[in-house]
């Protein structure tokens, strides 16, 4: 007698999309995909983190890559804004400060 297995529930979950920094900024038209290309030849020559290349280069600034990351799905608002603060320089503390005092019109309304 053949006993039939029952299948096993299938736990795989839908692949991400992996959203790469140059080209969301370049969707953005915060860069041009000129500038992008330029900004990946450097990264690849030093090895250095894309979004920190863009902005010693002048081609953005900290603000604008912050803006872009915030547009990713499931990003964080908090997060992002604690990040910002803490790339332009404030203290653990004052970034959540920062991030805490941009909230505040998103409670109130």
């Amino acid at each position: 007698m053949q006993t039939e297995s029952a299948a096993a529930p299938s736990s795989a979950q839908p692949a991400r999309q992996k959203i790469r920094l140059g080209d969301l900024l370049v969707e953005q038209k915060v860069i041009s995909s000129a500038d992008l290309d330029i900004a990946l030849a450097a990264q690849k020559k030093s090895g250095r983190r894309l979004g920190r290349i863009i902005v010693e280069s002048g081609l953005a600034g900290e603000n604008d890559i912050a803006q872009a990351l915030a547009l990713i799905p499931g990003t964080s608002r908090s997060g992002v804004t604690m990040t910002a603060g803490l790339l332009l320089g404030l203290s653990r503390s004052g970034a959540a400060r920062f991030s805490f005092l941009l909230s505040i019109p998103v409670i109130v309304l």
